[in-house]
C-alpha cells in the first residue's frame, strides 16, 4: 500500500526542493514526477519506481490561471514515507 505525503507549495522554496531531491536520490530509490493536474490523485506506478511526486493546483477566482496548491509525494515503502515526513513535512 502506498503512503502519501502532502506538502503545501507555499512552504517549499527552491532551496528546500534541492534538499528534497538530494534526499530522495540517496534514500528513496528510483522515482519520477507525474502530471497530477487540478484533480490530482495519481494512482499508477511506472516500472521500477519506488516513489513519485506531482503538483496539485487550483484555479484562481477568475479561473484564467492555475495556482499551485500542494506538492504530493507518494512512496511504495511506508518506512521511507515516514522518514521523508519527519524530515520535510
Amino acid at each position: 500500500m502506498a503512503s502519501k505525503i502532502v506538502l503545501p507549495s507555499e512552504k517549499i522554496e527552491d532551496e528546500k526542493i534541492n534538499e528534497i531531491t538530494e534526499w530522495l536520490q540517496k534514500n528513496a530509490g528510483q522515482g519520477s514526477s507525474r502530471y497530477g493536474g487540478q484533480k490530482g490523485n495519481v494512482s499508477h506506478w511506472l516500472q521500477g519506481d519506488d516513489w513519485l511526486y506531482y503538483e496539485e493546483y487550483t484555479l484562481s477566482e477568475d479561473e484564467d490561471r492555475a495556482i499551485d496548491a500542494n506538492l504530493i509525494f507518494v512512496f511504495r515503502s511506508e518506512e521511507v514515507a515516514v522518514q521523508f515526513a519527519l524530515r520535510f513535512a
